[in-house]
């Protein structure tokens, strides 16, 4: 189950905590404005986490709607431009609210520093003393707050889906596989495809970086910035003429291709069928897109196909609904015609519980492994709650949390025994039940650990 605060995990919609990270990060932000403007010529300054992307800082922006200066790790930033405009906001409306991720420390200065806040406080009043500025600056640094809460309610449901598909992927029988939500639908996703996709980062050049500009009304504080280090004009913003798409409703059949048997029913604003016809390719994907399926590893492919059936049909008598072998999501699909290059869409495996499963839960020799890698996040007890609970449903008995991370792996005589009943209230609390922990033993004496144990349903939560 991936894991990360500064959502930097790509293709995933978002990580689990990271809603609940943004709530906390939006009071410390709330916080220093009443600070600001409650003071004379006061700057509210907070630092947010995000060492190399700014999604806690730009979502936290976003949601005040208070701030005057946002500043990402990922942004081109000309310091004296900062301070610069600091001084105008002070002249012009009595405080300014600025808001700075903690990678900011590489980019602002050319050497890195270790408190980017502090530093830029420090900055701040020694420009305002050579102008002749008198001002106060109230520091606001939540860095651990954020991770440390319990999760929210859209993130608790969120951690809740994400266990429960987990479980139903291992318990199938697919591996090495993280369970995600892409374009608003559960999926499984070959871990390799994330592991080497990179880090998503905010660009800087993208329409959420717009949304930004458009909220805090800052001007280019690049080092190479065009404009100067002056607030920006509504009235004179450039213009830009946009270009309208003509639909094209005069391609012949051979000209298309046609999806067989689909039809296409175009319906105007009051509900009313106007034009019905065959689906075409253009109505779906552009001209030289791809669509590239990931498939999971299943252990079938190596060990045979178990049909052991599903301890879960029929246990309440609503008719388990199940998922397939051929249930899979395809990535949502842009049609545009702004001449960009053939891009490549993913077809990936449905997340849900099967019908048949490859391990036999009653399988008294067999046992469940849980553990939590790296720094800590809200959701993480949701987490482990629900694949406990889950587990329990198919009717694995034999359920340990490692504590200690990847290191505790190797000691199994520290292992904790899971119950319903252990984890029964931990998602009301903050951080993990399982102590985390980073650093990785070699995978192999991991592996022959787990084989020794008869684990067979290992879940990593985190990296």
């Amino acid at each position: 189950v991936p894991k990360t605060i500064d959502n930097d995990v790509p293709m995933m919609d978002q990580t689990f905590g990271f809603d609940t990270a943004c709530t906390e990060a939006l009071k410390a932000v709330e916080s220093a404005y009443i600070e600001a403007i409650s003071n004379a010529n006061c700057i509210g300054l907070v630092k947010l986490m995000g060492r190399h992307c700014g999604h806690i800082t730009m979502n936290a922006t976003l949601a005040a709607n208070c701030v005057d200066i946002c500043l990402l790790p990922e942004m081109d930033i000309n310091l004296e431009k900062v301070l610069e405009h600091t001084v105008h906001l002070l002249q012009t409306q009595n405080y300014a609210i600025i808001v700075v991720a903690e990678g900011c420390g590489d980019t602002l200065t050319d050497a890195p520093v270790e408190d980017v806040g502090l530093w830029l406080q420090e900055a701040i009043y020694k420009h305002c003393k050579s102008v002749q500025l008198p001002c106060s600056v109230r520091y606001v640094d939540p860095t651990y707050m954020v991770r440390a809460v319990p999760a929210n309610a859209s993130d608790s449901i969120y951690c809740s889906v994400l266990a429960h598909t987990a479980v139903h992927g291992a318990m199938a029988g697919y591996t090495g596989f993280a369970t995600t939500k892409v374009d608003e639908r559960y999926v499984y996703m070959p871990m390799h495809v994330l592991t080497n996709a990179g880090t998503r980062r905010v660009d800087t050049k993208g329409p959420w970086m717009e949304r930004l500009v458009a909220t805090t009304m800052q001007p280019n504080l690049a080092v190479d910035g065009i404009m100067m280090a002056t607030p920006l004009n509504p009235n004179k913003a450039p213009r830009y003429a946009s270009k309208s798409r003509k639909c094209n409703t005069l391609v012949t059949e051979n000209d298309e291709i046609r999806t067989p048997n689909t039809t296409l029913m175009l319906v105007n604003g009051f509900g009313e069928t106007t034009t019905s016809r065959p689906l075409r390719r253009s109505d779906l994907i552009n001209e030289a897109d791809q669509v590239r399926a990931l498939p999971c590893f299943h252990l079938s492919q190596r060990f045979g196909l178990q049909k052991i059936p599903s301890s879960l049909r029929g246990k309440d008598g609503s008719g388990k609904v199940f998922m397939d072998d051929a249930s899979f999501s395809t990535q949502a699909m842009v049609v545009d015609a702004s001449g960009r290059k053939g891009m490549a869409y993913y077809k990936m495996t449905r997340a849900g519980a099967r019908e048949m499963l490859h391990f036999d839960p009653c399988d008294p020799a067999a046992c469940a492994l849980i553990v939590s890698c790296g720094g800590i996040c809200p959701g993480l007890n949701s987490v482990i709650r629900e694949v406990v609970n889950t587990l329990w449903q198919y009717g694995v008995r034999k359920i340990w949390g490692v504590r200690g991370g990847y290191k505790g792996v190797m000691e199994p005589h520290n292992w904790l025994k899971l119950t319903p009943e252990v984890v029964n209230e931990i998602h009301m609390k903050g951080g993990t039940m399982l102590i985390s922990d980073r650093g990785n033993p070699p995978h192999l004496e991991m592996a022959k650990v787990l084989q020794k144990h008869n684990v067979k349903q290992y879940f990593v939560l985190g990296g």
